[in-house]
């Protein structure tokens, strides 16, 4: 599943479990709502939280997952998450 961390989006990441995989995606939530109606609300709440995942060449990794506005909107100017449903 996608995985935004640190003003980079990992389009293909395994995520190690139920509670994290669901924790990401409210966290892809909570940007669909960013974008479509400016309210950062959603997004405070991942603010400091992480999830383990495994990169597609078989490496492991903590991400932060990115709460800040300022780098999801540049990260949706510059056209990145055009390829990810993010759905509200």
């Amino acid at each position: 599943m996608p995985v935004i961390s640190a003003g980079v989006v990992y389009p293909r990441v395994a995520i190690r479990g139920y509670r994290q995989a669901s924790l990401v995606g409210e966290h892809l939530a909570a940007i669909g709502t960013y974008l479509e109606t400016g309210d950062d609300g959603p997004l405070r709440r991942f603010a400091g939280k992480s999830v383990t995942g495994t990169l597609e060449d078989g490496t492991s990794h903590r991400f932060e997952l990115e709460a800040n506005p300022d780098e999801i909107a540049e990260l949706a100017f510059t056209g990145e998450l055009s390829d990810l449903v993010v759905e509200s």
